[in-house]
């Protein structure tokens, strides 16, 4: 079976298995590739050196009804350590200078930790809470259609050329118990 046939999940129905033949799955997933890798250009040799320090992550593709969907692995074990250090600086820069940022927010916790004062302030005016609509988005290809010459004019104002980072341990040892924070 393996020979002829590549077996995943559907986005639709992850505890199902779905056999596609080979050569269906390497059209699909061919075509997916050559239209997200259309506009980029190809790294030279120069850049060789650089390239070599950051790893790759993994991915693998997802089909969905209408073609399939690009997956990356982003645990730890695939992440290099430029990367890690990259993120420090922006967690860094987000927690010492947080007006930057306007009212973005990086996940649930940010939603949550900003939309309690807001519901405290909008249930104080009124004595009651008017009707409240989300939305949650998915945009197709959204890092992409960001103008990358904006954003790193955003962002020079907001990075500088060094970035200290402290790293410390506290290890302390007493009598009854020994911790490290």
């Amino acid at each position: 079976v393996h020979f002829n046939f590549y077996a995943t999940e559907s986005q639709e129905c992850r505890l199902n298995i779905y056999y596609y033949r080979k050569c269906s799955w390497e059209r699909l997933v061919s075509k997916e590739i050559s239209k997200n890798l259309n506009g980029y250009v190809q790294v030279d040799n120069a850049d060789e050196s650089r390239r070599q320090k950051l790893r790759l992550s993994k991915f693998r593709f997802l089909p969905k009804a209408n073609g399939v969907r690009m997956l990356v692995d982003l645990s730890s074990s695939s992440r290099s350590q430029s990367l890690r250090d990259t993120h420090a600086v922006l967690k860094d820069i987000q927690l010492k200078e947080p007006d930057v940022l306007g009212s973005s927010v990086f996940d649930h916790n940010d939603f949550y930790r900003n939309l309690g004062p807001y519901l405290i302030h909008l249930r104080s005016q009124s004595g009651e809470l008017p009707p409240l609509f989300f939305v949650i988005a998915d945009v197709y290809k959204a890092f992409d259609s960001v103008d990358q010459g904006k954003l790193l004019d955003v962002m020079r104002s907001v990075l500088e050329d060094e970035h200290v980072l402290n790293r410390s341990r506290l290890v302390c040892c007493g009598k009854r118990s020994r911790w490290v924070s």
